[in-house]
C-alpha cells in the first residue's frame, strides 16, 4: 500500500503490543518502522528503466529481514535519552512494526518479494487497493484514539477491523471471479488464467483480466451489498511477446531491449501488450486507468534515431477525467455499466 498507509498500520501493531509500556512513544516508533522498507525507492537508478519497479517491494519487504529493517528504524531513537532507557522496548516496538509491512504490501496488487532470499517471486493476493482512503482513515482514527492516554484497546478495535476489512475483501474478490467466470462464460471463452484485482479507492470494484488464445480480455466488474452486479467492458487485445516487441527496435539495440522487456515482462507475469494509441509503449496490463488497456505504466522503445533505446514511462496522466470516471463506477452511477444478469450471450473470439 501507499507509504503514509503503511506507517499507520505500524503504528497501531506497535501500540497493540507495547502501548502500555512505551505510551505515546509507542506509534512514533512504529510509525517510522512500518514506513522505512519503502526506502527502497532511493535504490534504483533511473538509468535502467527497469529498476524503478525491479527493486521496489524487493529485499527490504521480506520476513526475513524484518527484525533488520526494525533495528535500523530503532537506531535514530536512541539518540534520545528517554529513548535509550527503553531500548530493548523499542527495539520490539520496531520490529512488530516491520513485520506488518510485507504483509499489507501482499495484500496488493503488485507483487512482493516476502519469500526472498528462498525465492525470487512476487507473491500478491489481489486483495486491497493500492491505495484505500477507507482502509487508511479507519487506521489513521484508530492510531489517534490509542495515543491518547496510551489505551490498549483502541489498538485492538482497530485490528479488529483489519481482520473484517480482510474478510470483507476476501468476500468481494470471491464475488467478482464469479462475474468474472459468468461473463467469460457468455462469451464463449475458456479463461487460461485470470486475475479480478480491486480498482483504487473501494473493494466494490474490480478489474477482471483474463486470457483466451493469445488474447486478453478485460472488464471492471462492480459488487456491492444489495445491489445488482454490473460491468463495464474493456474489450480486447492481443498479448505480444518480448520477441514481437524487440523486432521493432534496430538490431543494433534489440541486446539491450530484450534484456529490460524480458525482465519487464517477469514483473507484469507475462501480461504484455501494447497500448491502445498506437505508440510504441508495451503496457502492463494488470493495473491501468479504466477497464481497457491504458496501461499506468510501460516500455516505451525507441521510435526514431536519437531515442533512448528503452524508457521507463508512467502513464497516468495520459487519460483525462479517469479519476472522476472511477468515482462514478464506484458509485454505481456511471454511463455504460450493465447488468451481469442481462447480457446476452456473445460469440466474440
Amino acid at each position: 500500500m501507499d507509504t503514509p498507509t503503511q506507517a499507520l498500520i505500524g503504528a497501531t501493531a506497535a501500540q497493540l503490543v507495547l502501548g502500555p509500556r512505551l505510551g505515546h512513544r509507542a506509534w512514533i516508533v512504529g510509525a517510522a518502522a512500518g514506513a522505512l522498507p519503502d526506502a527502497d525507492v532511493f535504490l534504483q537508478p533511473f538509468a535502467d528503466p527497469a529498476l524503478p519497479w525491479e527493486l521496489h517491494r524487493h529485499f527490504t519487504h521480506a520476513l526475513v529481514m524484518a527484525p533488520v529493517m526494525g533495528l535500523l528504524a530503532a537506531l535514530p531513537f536512541f539518540l534520545f535519552k528517554s529513548m535509550r532507557k527503553d531500548a530493548k522496548l523499542v527495539i520490539a516496538a520496531a520490529i512488530v512494526a516491520t513485520f506488518t509491512h510485507g504483509p499489507l504490501d501482499w495484500c496488493t496488487t503488485f507483487g512482493t518479494k516476502i519469500l526472498w532470499p528462498f525465492s525470487m517471486d512476487g507473491y500478491t493476493g489481489d486483495l486491497f487497493p493500492i491505495v484505500d482512503p477507507l482502509f487508511s482513515i479507519a487506521l489513521l482514527v484508530g492510531v489517534i484514539a490509542a495515543a491518547r492516554g496510551a489505551r490498549r484497546w483502541p489498538a485492538v478495535a482497530t485490528w479488529a477491523f483489519i481482520g473484517l476489512y480482510t474478510a470483507a475483501a476476501l468476500f468481494q474478490q470471491g464475488n467478482a471471479r464469479e462475474l468474472q467466470q459468468t461473463l467469460a462464460d457468455r462469451r464463449g471463452h475458456t479463461m487460461e488464467r485470470a486475475r479480478v484485482m480491486p480498482a483504487p479507492g473501494s473493494l466494490l470494484v474490480w478489474r477482471s483480466i483474463y486470457e483466451q488464445n493469445g488474447t486478453l480480455h478485460a472488464d471492471l466488474v462492480r459488487t456491492a451489498p444489495f445491489a445488482e452486479p454490473t460491468y463495464l467492458g474493456g474489450g480486447n487485445t492481443p498479448l505480444i511477446s518480448v520477441e514481437e516487441a524487440v523486432a521493432r527496435v534496430p538490431e543494433a539495440d534489440r541486446p539491450r531491449a530484450r534484456d529490460v522487456l524480458e525482465r519487464f515482462g517477469r514483473f507484469a507475469e507475462g501480461y504484455l501488450a501494447w497500448t491502445p494509441d498506437g505508440e510504441p509503449v508495451v503496457g502492463d496490463m494488470r493495473i491501468t486507468s479504466d477497464a481497457g488497456f491504458e496501461s499506468i505504466w510501460g516500455i516505451r522503445l525507441a521510435a526514431k534515431p536519437g531515442e533512448p533505446t528503452v524508457a521507463w514511462e508512467m502513464r497516468r496522466a495520459r487519460r483525462d477525467g479517469w479519476v472522476t470516471a472511477l468515482l462514478e463506477t464506484i458509485v454505481g452511477t456511471r454511463a455504460g455499466l450493465k447488468p451481469v444478469a442481462a447480457s446476452p450471450r456473445q460469440t466474440s473470439p
